[in-house]
């Protein structure tokens, strides 16, 4: 993708122009990210109350027993958004899917160990263990270029 500047004084605003080939929907998605101009936030209820949870500071979020959790350094939120919700909200050069049940945040990945049976076991930021199904291996060596 090649990025430009132009400046022109006649604008009274930024305006950007995103030409493709075609609307894919890595196009909509940085369409969308433009026009949003904020990173994007989640609602997480905690016992304070609702937070509101930046996703830079997600380390992970997973279902477990019928509801969808997210962790930070701050704690465990429970979350009123299903994860293919949520997946399709988050940053996909941040986030990435591990098993139908759970999303992490690359960024917040310290080490992965491979096993002998093809899963990755994830260790995150915060000490938890993540471990990556053998269906979704693939799309995270592709995304760490292994």
């Amino acid at each position: 993708m090649r990025v430009e500047f132009r400046r022109n004084d006649a604008l009274s605003e930024p305006r950007v122009i995103v030409e493709a080939a075609e609307e894919t929907e890595d196009v909509r998605r940085l369409m969308n990210r433009l026009a949003a101009g904020d990173e994007t936030v989640i609602n997480g209820w905690g016992e304070g109350g609702v937070e509101r949870i930046p996703e830079a500071e997600i380390i992970r979020i997973y279902g477990e027993r019928q509801r969808v959790y997210c962790e930070t350094a701050a704690g465990r939120f429970l979350l009123r958004e299903r994860l293919y919700e949520l997946e399709a909200r988050l940053d996909p050069r941040l986030f990435v899917r591990i098993s139908n049940s759970e999303i992490v945040n690359t960024r917040r990945i310290l080490r992965l160990d491979a096993s002998l049976t093809g899963t990755l076991c994830l260790h995150m930021a915060n000490g938890a263990k993540a471990y990556a199904s053998r269906r979704y291996v693939p799309g995270l060596r592709k995304h760490f270029g292994l």
